[in-house]
């Protein structure tokens, strides 16, 4: 009996013996390295797809950039240039006369004129005194804000005389903005 339970024990541990040496020797090192290598794949796929989204952020980036380009170029054009800028003043004084109010005085401000050397826009001011009832002046200022030259108005200063009451006077120091003769460069 002892020779048949030291067969069994050959039998039994053997096959149990050369399938943990197989285990230790061949499927744990191949088991790691697959991992190793899943890992590694993994890594190289969140790698992939973050490029792929700066790719992605920079392509869109270019084209809102080359988008913001063509608006800024379309709105300049449609801004008057320096030159015209009488006519449109013309016009806007036409305006003042067609709102029921009357011109007092009519100045610029010949620095603003120039604007800065290198700058395609202008921001030239015009100081206009208004004669007029309150309803009518802020009417009129009210049109001129819609416009698309208008910049915005750097002084007001209102008055009013007791014996012209209903009329009031107004002096606004009005901005504007225009673009210089030529042609519009690409900066």
């Amino acid at each position: 009996m002892k020779f048949k339970f030291k067969m069994f024990h050959i039998w039994f541990v053997v096959p149990v013996m050369i399938i943990a040496l197989w285990v230790f020797i061949f499927y744990m090192p191949f088991s790691a390295k697959i991992k190793q290598k899943e890992k590694e794949i993994s890594n190289l796929k969140q790698e992939e797809q973050g490029i792929e989204v700066n790719i992605r952020t920079a392509i869109d980036l270019k084209k809102r950039n080359e988008q913001a380009k063509s608006s800024i170029i379309e709105i300049q054009m449609q801004l008057p240039t320096i030159d015209a800028f009488p006519d449109f003043m013309i016009g806007l004084l036409k305006d003042i006369k067609k709102d029921a109010a009357s011109l007092s005085s009519f100045s610029t401000n010949f620095s603003s004129l120039e604007g800065e050397p290198g700058l395609l826009l202008i921001h030239p001011v015009f100081e206009i005194g208004l004669k007029g009832k309150y309803v009518n002046i802020g009417k009129l200022l009210n049109d001129l804000g819609n416009r698309k030259f208008y910049r915005g108005i750097s002084k007001a200063k209102i008055s009013y005389d007791e014996i012209e009451y209903p009329a009031l006077t107004g002096k606004f120091a009005v901005e504007f903005t225009a673009r210089r003769s030529g042609v519009l460069e690409d900066k």
